[in-house]
Formats: C-alpha cells, sequence, structure tokens
C-alpha cells in the first residue's frame, strides 16, 4: 500500500484527503485509516484527515486484508496569523480580516501560534496578492491602495494562511 503523501503540514482546523494505492494493481485497496493522536489529527473512513490541534500525528492505512500490509503519513500541524507590529516592537492584535483606508499602512509580521499560546514570528514566506493593485504586503508592512476588497495568501512550509483586506 501507498499512500498519496508520506508528510504533510496542515494549518489548523482544516482538512485534506489522502488516498491509498495498493500493488500490484490488480490488488485491494480497501484499507483501514487511523491516527496516532486524534487530539492532533483525525481521520475517516474515506481517507479525510482534519487537523484538530497543533501537534504531530501519524496517519495509518492499513490493509482490511493484511494488518502486515500499512502505510504511514506523517502530520504535523502548525497555527499561524498576521499580527500588527507596533512601533515599540511588540506584537498588537491579529486577524484574518484587516480593514485600511486607502494610503493607509500598518506594519505586520506572520506569527506562528505554539500550543500554549504565545506568538513567535516567522520569516521566508511567500506573499501572493489576489489584487495587488488594492492592497499589498511588502517588507513587512500592509499597505491600502485602492478602495476594493482583495485577498492575500501567505505560505510557509506547504501551508497557506489566507487573509482579506477591505481598503
Amino acid at each position: 500500500i501507498r499512500i498519496s503523501q508520506d508528510q504533510m503540514n496542515l494549518l489548523y482546523d482544516t482538512s485534506v484527503i489522502l488516498s491509498a494505492e495498493a500493488s500490484p494493481s490488480d490488488a485491494s485497496s480497501e484499507v483501514i485509516w487511523s491516527s496516532s493522536n486524534e487530539a492532533v489529527a483525525t481521520v475517516d473512513k474515506n481517507g479525510k484527515v482534519h487537523a484538530a490541534a497543533q501537534g504531530e500525528a501519524v496517519i495509518t492505512a492499513v490493509s482490511a486484508y493484511s494488518e502486515e500490509v500499512y502505510a504511514q503519513c506523517s502530520v504535523c500541524v502548525k497555527s499561524f496569523v498576521l499580527a500588527e507590529k507596533n512601533a515599540d516592537g511588540s506584537l498588537g492584535k491579529s486577524a484574518s480580516e484587516w480593514t485600511l483606508y486607502k494610503g493607509d499602512v500598518c506594519d505586520v509580521v506572520l506569527c506562528e501560534v505554539l500550543p500554549d499560546g504565545t506568538l513567535t514570528e516567522v520569516s521566508d514566506y511567500e506573499i501572493v496578492p489576489d489584487k495587488p493593485a488594492i492592497a499589498q504586503i511588502s517588507e513587512g508592512v500592509l499597505t491600502g491602495l485602492c478602495v476594493g476588497r482583495t485577498g492575500i495568501t501567505l505560505k510557509k512550509d506547504g501551508i497557506e494562511i489566507r487573509i482579506n483586506v477591505s481598503v
């Protein structure tokens, strides 16, 4: 048996579907799914994995006909927020919805939310704006450029963090 992914990072409270394939091709691909840590990641009978809490779990697909035939996928669940960075360097509000006036700027930083709730700044993430003429993030500054509504996706460790911006 092979699983569609052998490891993955998931954003808290999101889901993904794993698939299992048997080898040789005429073998049954009927599997029983399980999670080593259901508090972190659950999996249903169809291979749908839900990220329930931060942490790590191993998803296992076992052949319905032989417990000795199985495959596993390591799952790491993370949580991120976009937070306002105050002039003194401290972190302010965090949100997935931002409202700015045209021409306004706001210092922001992507933070990982640790299991104890503290925020830690992260770097080396990709920024993909839907409509860069409306709002952008560049060098830690969120700028409202034109009246409208847009989304911005921040990508870190294979995880996509989505924010919406109204100007």
